[in-house]
């Protein structure tokens, strides 16, 4: 299940502590907006951004955080790598963080909203500002694509 902590309009990216984590302990360059330069080596940093989520050991965040599966590891890198650029660009590396449960949340951001992507073993939990859906993996891909869609093109989902 997904816990979805308040997101304040003013929070700073570099003071959230997982992303602090992300930034300094495992050393993941922060981009604050892709260029065309920098997705080009989106996939490339992707994977690199993966595997140490997949280097974390148990209790990585020393409040016996569970590490993340490889089934985990896969259904993140299977989703990210098959979208279309139009939304990879909006998605900021630090944005793709392991969660103390064993999963992995993708954030993305438009104006004061938000739709997060809470990606697990058997399925994934996207919840925005109004709205939250469990599904299996299998309509995982095309879910995700629609709701991100409907966020950046048609309306907050």
């Amino acid at each position: 299940m997904l816990h979805i902590a308040p997101i304040s309009k003013n929070a700073n990216i570099f003071t959230h502590p997982v992303n602090k984590f992300l930034v300094k302990q495992l050393q993941v360059p922060f981009i604050q907006k892709i260029t065309e330069y920098e997705l080009a080596k989106f996939d490339r940093v992707l994977k690199e951004v993966i595997q140490k989520i997949a280097d974390l050991p148990e209790n990585w965040d020393a409040y016996q955080a569970s590490a993340v599966e490889k089934d985990v590891l896969k259904n993140t890198q299977e989703l990210l790598l098959k979208l279309p650029l139009r939304f990879k660009k909006y998605l900021n590396i630090t944005d793709i963080t392991p969660t103390p449960n064993g999963t992995i949340l993708l954030e993305w951001n438009k104006d004061n909203n938000f739709l997060l992507v809470d990606v697990g073993k058997q399925g994934i939990t996207i919840a925005s500002n109004n709205l939250q859906k469990n599904v299996p993996i299998s309509e995982a891909f095309p879910t995700l694509v629609q709701c991100l869609e409907n966020f950046y093109y048609d309306g907050v989902s």
